[in-house]
C-alpha cells in the first residue's frame, strides 16, 4: 500500500511530464501547415513567406541590399500529373502558367510584384491541372491575412515554461525544507 505523500509525487510527477509534453508538443503542432486555409480547400495550402534578403558586397564598409518586396506568396498544392503544365490564378490577376515536378507537388512562390494589386485577404487562389488519371484537377485555396508579427499563441509555450520552472523550483524548495527540519 502506497502512502499518501508517495501518491501525491506520482501525482505531481505526471502532471509535470504531462504539461512538460504539451510544451514540447504544442509549437510542433501549431506550426503545422493543414491542406488550404483554414483545411477546406482540398489539398491547396496558401501561405505568407518573407524570401531572404540578398546583399551585394561593394567597397569595404558598404553594403548594397537588393529587395524587391519583403513578401512572397506560397501555393502547394499536391495530386497533379508529374512534369505537367498547372494554371495558377490568384484573385483577377492573369494566370501563371508552371510545371509541376516529378511527383506532381506545385510549389509556387509568387512575390508581390508579380501580382497586378496586393491579394487581400480571402482571395481565391485557383489552380487547374490534370490529375495523374488524366482527368481535371482544380484546386481551391485563399489567401491568408498578412503575418503581424508575434501573436497569443506564440507566447503560450513560454508562459507554460514560466509556470513549469516556478512549479519545479517550489518542489526543490519544499524538499530541502523538508529535509533540513526534523520534525516533519
Amino acid at each position: 500500500m502506497s502512502s499518501p505523500t508517495s501518491t501525491c509525487r506520482r501525482v505531481g510527477a505526471a502532471t509535470a511530464a504531462l504539461l512538460a509534453g504539451s510544451v514540447l508538443i504544442a509549437p510542433a503542432a501549431l506550426a503545422q501547415e493543414g491542406p488550404g486555409y483554414g483545411g477546406t480547400a482540398n489539398e491547396l495550402a496558401v501561405t505568407w513567406t518573407e524570401p531572404d534578403r540578398l546583399v551585394a558586397m561593394g567597397e569595404p564598409g558598404s553594403t548594397i541590399e537588393l529587395e524587391g518586396s519583403n513578401l512572397a506568396l506560397d501555393v502547394f498544392g499536391l495530386g497533379f500529373r508529374g512534369r505537367s503544365e498547372v494554371v495558377v490564378t490568384v484573385g483577377t490577376n492573369d494566370p501563371v502558367t508552371t510545371r509541376v515536378d516529378p511527383t506532381g507537388t506545385l510549389d509556387l512562390s509568387v512575390g508581390l510584384q508579380q501580382l497586378d494589386a496586393g491579394p487581400q485577404p480571402g482571395t481565391s487562389v485557383v489552380v487547374l491541372g490534370r490529375a495523374p488519371a488524366g482527368t481535371s484537377r482544380t484546386l481551391v485555396g485563399a489567401v491568408p491575412p498578412v503575418p503581424s508579427g508575434m501573436g497569443p499563441a506564440d507566447l503560450i509555450p513560454w508562459i507554460v515554461g514560466v509556470a513549469l520552472a516556478g512549479a519545479g523550483a517550489t518542489a526543490v524548495r519544499r524538499r530541502r525544507v523538508r529535509a533540513s527540519d526534523p520534525l516533519i
